[in-house]
């Protein structure tokens, strides 16, 4: 029902702002056409149509009475300006002639947009690869030669308009070339805008917060066995020794007596400093026993800022090194799997979780395959073996040794991915099955090319009640994870384990069989499961199996807040530190990600509410000034 009624005021909304839009445009148009111009507003008027036609996903009757309408509005437009163009004479004829070119150049870049559409793609059999480059190098080029070809041919429209009898030489060639350059200039935006996508450069001009310990620091401090001392080599009066003290303190009294602090210059305590190995000031060092953790931080506050804005991550990292001390994670490996080194699909691409998630929790990761005892037994010095999405079959062997682990009571990462390996002798024996088909949603997922195939990109903030990812049902209202390309993944009826939902999508979500990214009446509709956890009566066992690997992967691990969340959480629970989890507090932005909902808001904000909204303030105005 409340689908429906968001359908009901979307196709409201949408049908009120495109006839508000084309009775204004319609009612310029005709009065220019009545003096001889205006081509380029019918063009413009019929490319909007177009444009709402296709960018918005519209669908049956709805999208073909859009994009048709709006090519038979710019059709008729160049029918009317051609007819304009013979009755005229003299400079006028050669304006209009001017005009028309350029109207015409505007509707090549509509032409261009029209071979990216899958009826044109599909019958040119070009390979996945190959189909990305046509169509992202004609979706630069299509927007861009509308540009060029409508504002020459606005600029020459309104010289007509404004010499509607005699029109004098060469002042439409002039017109057209200040469009032209107006366009050129304003089409840099669009490969700078590419340039700035594929090249991260960030400009730090936000007010500076050094970071707050977070809850996984908190609790780390709380559960530490032995006592250990933090000291700051920082002079008296130090801007950094400021940000510094307020932070520890914090987890001093959270540790309830298990952290010191002492706050010393290197130049005054050189005894103490020698001891810890400490040549100058700016360094931070944590004790225990024996052992002695250190990292810097500038004294320079400047220089200090980057630093102090990832201190908790920092702060966390050193704690875990002196309080849990090395663990090996064995990583399958021989099979295709997606690792820190790939390099051709940064989907499966894990070097973040290798580098942000694993090794700051003390893991050292080592690959397992059939020169390192795959087909024998896993190590039993892992604390974790990984199984990330094997794009070939494992070896009966090493599938009995995978269920010799987990019959033993070992802790186990399975990834999923689409056109991957079912593993379904491992799944079996966990007492899980794992879906055929992509999962979609009409509405639920990203916004990110602008068609149907962003229906695969799910986005949800449907968590269960598990320790590995309670951070998340607890920030649930806050953020979110992305699994695009996802298999559902559920418990088996026969199995004799214990399966817990972590992740499920949105209801009316879809298993795509056929991959046509529409739904079909045999795919069944629900709230799929993405990501369990499983356990087993009477055993140490513990595993979490995901949908999809690109869950993990470097892009989002870098855009979601709450995939980091899930992953660094459920790394602690399968490692029984689920003591630890929580939130780590960094002030580093993340990018802004919206799902089509929320892009939905901001479209119709943008370019109706505005707009309208300041129509009717000009209206308002204009009354109340004829009124005094």
């Amino acid at each position: 029902m409340e689908e429906l009624t968001n359908n009901l005021l979307f196709r409201a909304m949408a049908f009120f702002v495109v006839i508000s839009i084309l009775g204004a445009i319609g009612a310029l148009a005709r009065d220019a056409m009545r003096k001889g111009g205006g081509v380029s507003m019918l063009t413009t008027a019929g490319l909007f149509l177009v444009f709402i036609g296709e960018r918005l996903d519209m669908e049956g009757l709805v999208r073909i009475a859009l994009s048709g309408g709006g090519v038979l509005i710019i059709g008729a437009g160049l029918v009317v300006g051609v007819r304009a163009m013979l009755a005229a004479k003299d400079a006028r004829r050669d304006g209009l002639r001017l005009s028309l070119i350029w109207n015409a150049v505007a509707v090549g870049g509509l032409c261009l947009y029209g071979l990216t559409l899958p009826s044109i793609t599909d019958a040119l059999s070009l390979d996945e690869e190959a189909l990305a480059r046509w169509n992202g190098s004609l979706a630069a080029l299509a927007p861009l030669t509308v540009l060029i070809g409508l504002l020459p041919a606005a600029f020459v429209d309104r010289i007509l308009l404004v010499h509607p009898r005699a029109l004098p030489a060469n002042v439409a060639k002039r017109a057209a070339t200040s469009g032209l350059i107006a366009a050129l200039t304003a089409g840099l935006l669009i490969p700078v805008n590419f340039l700035a996508s594929s090249h991260d450069k960030v400009w730090d001009v936000a007010y500076f917060r050094t970071t707050r310990a977070g809850e996984s620091t908190q609790n780390l401090a709380r559960t530490v066995a032995s006592p250990v001392s933090v000291t700051l080599f920082y002079p008296s009066g130090n801007d950094t020794r400021a940000e510094l003290e307020p932070y520890f303190n914090t987890l001093v009294e959270a540790s309830e007596g298990n952290l010191t602090l002492t706050v010393a210059d290197q130049a005054n305590r050189p005894k103490l400093a020698e001891q810890l190995g400490i040549r100058e000031n700016g360094y931070v060092t944590l004790t225990m026993g024996d052992n002695t953790e250190k990292f810097k931080v500038s004294t320079e506050m400047k220089k200090a800022k980057k630093s102090l804005k990832e201190l908790d991550s920092t702060v966390r990292k050193h704690l875990i090194k002196l309080t849990r001390g090395p663990r090996t994670v064995y990583w399958m490996v021989g099979h295709g799997e997606a690792s820190a080194r790939e390099k051709k699909d940064q989907m499966r691409k894990l070097n973040r979780l290798k580098r942000e998630v694993f090794e700051p929790a003390n893991l050292k990761l080592t690959d397992f395959g059939v020169s390192t005892g795959s087909t024998d037994a896993v190590p039993d010095d892992a604390a974790l073996l990984v199984i990330a999405a094997p794009m070939k079959p494992l070896l009966p062997e090493e599938v009995t040794v995978v269920n010799n682990y987990v019959d033993a009571g070992g802790a186990l990462l399975v990834m999923a991915e689409v056109d991957g390996d079912n593993l379904t002798e491992v799944f079996d024996h966990l007492g899980v099955q794992l879906g055929t088909g992509i999962l979609a949603h009409e509405t639920k997922h990203l916004s990110r090319y602008g068609g149907k195939v962003d229906r695969i990109l799910l986005a949800t903030n449907k968590f269960g009640s598990h320790e590995s990812v309670k951070t998340l049902a607890r920030m649930a209202t806050q953020r979110g994870v992305i699994i695009p390309t996802a298999r559902w993944v559920a418990k088996k009826p026969s199995g004799d384990t214990k399966v817990t939902t972590l992740i499920r999508a949105f209801p009316e979500t879809w298993a795509d069989l056929d991959r046509n990214l529409e739904h079909d009446p045999t795919e069944e509709r629900k709230a799929y499961e993405l990501a369990v956890a499983v356990t087993k009566p009477d055993s140490d066992l513990r595993a979490i199996v995901v949908g999809d690997v690109n869950l993990m992967s470097d892009a989002l691990l870098s855009a979601s807040q709450g995939n980091e969340d899930f992953a660094r959480d459920g790394l602690m629970w399968l490692l029984e530190d689920e003591a630890i989890a929580g939130e780590i507090n960094n002030e580093h932005d993340v990018e802004i990600v919206h799902t089509r909902d929320e892009d939905f808001v901001w479209f119709w904000l943008t370019v109706a509410a505005v707009p309208l909204g300041m129509l009717g303030l000009g209206i308002t105005l204009i009354r109340l000034r004829r009124r005094s």
